[in-house]
């Protein structure tokens, strides 16, 4: 009997939770990631950083979608300051190459030319295919970004990777803290992928001979 009403019990739970004001609508999490694990080895060099694309099937203005205890949806989540998921996935990946040592420098998508002043060996772009949070009594988020490395002219493919994160928890009361955290650590996993990509003797001897 228990293995039964178990599941409607926190069906139901879920169910008065999400019919609180906060269920529809938006609701704007704080998107952040903790610090990045240590590398094997630190490296050097300038990499340019164009913005990234949002390649995401879902609107992107939103970055989950929130349901009641059916499953219903109900509304969406977002991103606390307003930042577009472009630009934060973007600076996220910037704190994974400068996390392996490499100077990394961002190109705007409206500027045609780096920096002034700025020498670099190579330019990383990025496509975002996932960065998406749902939920049916647990809450999962999962990131998942197509990274290209190219020669400084752009004009010759050097390296490419795919990254992903994923995470799942449990949703025990719906607050805003228990998404954040599962966001967290998706990211976390996909970033310290990616730090270990770029710290790797592969991505670094790309970068290094580029010239």
């Amino acid at each position: 009997m228990k293995k039964k009403t178990t599941p409607l019990i926190l069906t139901g739970l879920l169910l008065v939770i999400s019919l609180n004001g906060c269920a529809f609508g938006v609701t704007n999490l704080r998107v952040a990631h903790s610090p990045l694990e240590s590398v094997a080895q630190k490296r050097e060099g300038t990499i340019l950083v164009q913005q990234f694309v949002d390649k995401r099937k879902e609107d992107h203005q939103y970055i989950g979608t929130k349901r009641d205890g059916l499953g219903i949806p109900l509304g969406n989540f977002g991103v606390r300051d307003g930042k577009r998921v472009d630009v934060m996935i973007t600076e996220f990946f910037v704190d994974a190459l400068k996390h392996a040592g490499y100077d990394a420098v961002i190109q705007t998508s409206s500027a045609t030319q780096p920096p002034s002043g700025v020498k670099v060996n190579v330019i990383l772009q990025g496509e975002i295919n996932k960065f998406w949070l749902d939920l049916y009594l647990t809450t999962w988020h999962h990131v998942d970004v197509d990274l290209k490395l190219l020669d400084k002219d752009g004009k010759n493919i050097l390296w490419v990777k795919n990254i992903q994160g994923g995470k799942a928890n449990v949703l025990w009361v719906g607050l805003n803290s228990e998404f954040e955290k599962v966001i967290r650590q998706a990211l976390d996993e996909a970033l310290n992928r990616a730090a270990k990509e770029f710290a790797s003797e592969e991505f670094y001897q790309k970068v290094k001979t580029a010239n």
